[in-house]
């Protein structure tokens, strides 16, 4: 058998793909797997925490919340593009890099703000 016979005989008969049937699978296995992490996370929390309540009003608790999510939705920006031949990575590397600098920005912010004999315990 030749070789164009081959992708002949593979290309025949090959039914129509959904063209967002792959979006719709990636977003079902996100939406279970991020309820299935809230709820660990919840049943976790609140046997270790009981103060979390409190903690909701602090800022650093949604920067702390905040951070990994950035990181996961440029992530996902950037493995669809790298999941498609011929697609440009765009603003993904930036958009990576974007929680990265931000959490570095805060962390020089919290430690001008700290007074100097504080300063050694933070860094």
């Amino acid at each position: 058998m030749k070789t164009e016979q081959l992708i002949g005989m593979l290309a025949a008969d090959v039914p129509a793909i959904d063209p967002h049937g792959v979006r719709r699978r990636y977003a079902l296995a996100l939406s279970v797997g991020a309820l299935a992490a809230a709820v660990v996370m919840f049943i976790v929390i609140r046997g270790r925490r009981a103060d979390i309540s409190q903690a909701a009003h602090v800022r650093m608790f949604w920067i702390k919340f905040a951070f990994p999510l950035m990181i996961v939705a440029a992530a996902l920006v950037a493995v669809n593009r790298l999941g498609r031949p011929g697609v440009k990575l765009g603003y993904a590397p930036a958009a990576l890099l974007l929680p990265i600098v931000l959490m570095w920005l805060l962390a020089a912010a919290a430690l001008g703000q700290a007074a100097p004999g504080e300063r050694g315990q933070l860094i």
